[in-house]
């Protein structure tokens, strides 16, 4: 992902990045966070449907959409208590709201997402 992805509002946490980067980047509106693994079929399964969600998102709400790979990022996976892949942990101004674990079709991860962000 480079500077284009991050123009429509996704980021990737790259292996540099700690939590406290991730902290950083969660604080202020409305954030999804989304937990993968390349070895995961249903993550892989899910990424077309967060590409195309997600910018759709950023430019009517401004939602931030973070890809975190759990191979690179274990410790944070696990201090946020990510049991299963994949799994989207949505927040709204920092404060988790809401938890959507395994893969879905693109309508009802839509409808999950601004659900649980109150869109």
């Amino acid at each position: 992902m480079g500077a284009d992805d991050e123009q429509n509002g996704l980021f990737v946490l790259d292996r540099s990045k700690s939590i406290e980067d991730l902290q950083e980047m969660i604080v202020n509106g409305p954030t999804a966070v989304k937990f993968w693994a390349p070895w995961c079929g249903p993550c892989r399964a899910l990424s077309p449907t967060w590409r195309s969600i997600i910018p759709q998102l950023f430019r009517k709400y401004e939602v931030k959409g973070i890809d975190i790979n759990t191979d690179e990022h274990q410790q944070i996976a696990i201090n946020l208590g990510v049991q299963s892949l994949p799994c989207t942990i949505l927040f709204k101004n920092g404060e988790q709201v809401e938890r959507i674990v395994g893969s879905h079709n693109h309508q009802d991860y839509e409808a999950k997402i601004k659900n649980g962000l109150k869109l």
